[in-house]
């Protein structure tokens, strides 16, 4: 039997009034670890555990208690590194877009050809968006109006995506794979295109199928430079 969820459904649907994983006490951090590798941790922690709770209940409902809920960690290491509810929700949709700027970036270092440099690009983000469907839905479902700075964080977020592919497409003119550059609207069209499919598969949670997109985004590509 299939474990993913019918269309609509979110696997994280149940209360989140469960009980709180028990708090670490004075004394009981892994002593191993340097102060600066403790605190990065922490941070992760509580991202990891706000992407849960925003993309569960959206910011509107979300709560600092609700994400320490799902962590071992006191609202005072909260305050530590966030301001509020506001700023960890930012940090969150920072970390979202850097993570998926860096797997796709690392993927298209490795190849040396245009084409296979595209395929490997689609493939790097939508393999992350399977693998971390709660981190992308803060980021690709709550629209950008929540202040000046999560637009910017939008519209730079698409800017680094056009970039990439535009530096792709100057490599594969200059190789005589493609005779003239696209049009920007164009460029812009396709990276929209790729964000419009992630959120298709993140609307109806079924994230796991996301490389189902690969190849049908790969064929669209190829249109586009015909």
């Amino acid at each position: 039997m299939s474990d993913i969820p019918p269309s609509g459904v979110h696997p994280y649907e149940g209360p989140l009034s469960s009980p709180p994983l028990a708090r670490r006490g004075p004394g009981t951090y892994d002593r191993h670890k340097t102060a600066d590798e403790r605190r990065a941790e922490q941070r992760r922690m509580l991202i990891s555990a706000a992407a849960r709770v925003f993309a569960r209940d959206g910011f509107a409902e979300a709560s600092v208690a609700s994400i320490l809920a799902h962590t071992n960690l006191s609202r005072g290491t909260f305050y530590r590194h966030f301001r509020d509810l506001s700023d960890v929700f930012l940090a969150t949709r920072q970390t979202a877009a850097d993570l998926a700027f860096e797997r796709v970036t690392q993927q298209v270092a490795q190849e040396a050809h245009p084409f296979e440099r595209v395929r490997g690009a689609l493939r790097a983000f939508f393999e992350l968006i399977a693998e971390e469907g709660d981190l992308a839905r803060v980021f690709l479902r709550e629209a950008p109006h929540y202040g000046s700075q999560h637009e910017k964080l939008h519209r730079d977020t698409i800017e680094r995506f056009a970039t990439l592919f535009r530096d792709g497409l100057k490599d594969a003119r200059d190789l005589g794979l493609i005779e003239q550059m696209p049009a920007d609207n164009m460029i812009y069209a396709l990276v929209h295109g790729i964000v419009g499919m992630a959120r298709h598969y993140l609307d109806s949670y079924n994230e796991a199928r996301a490389s189902e997109a690969v190849p049908v985004l790969l064929d669209l590509c190829r249109r586009a430079m015909a």
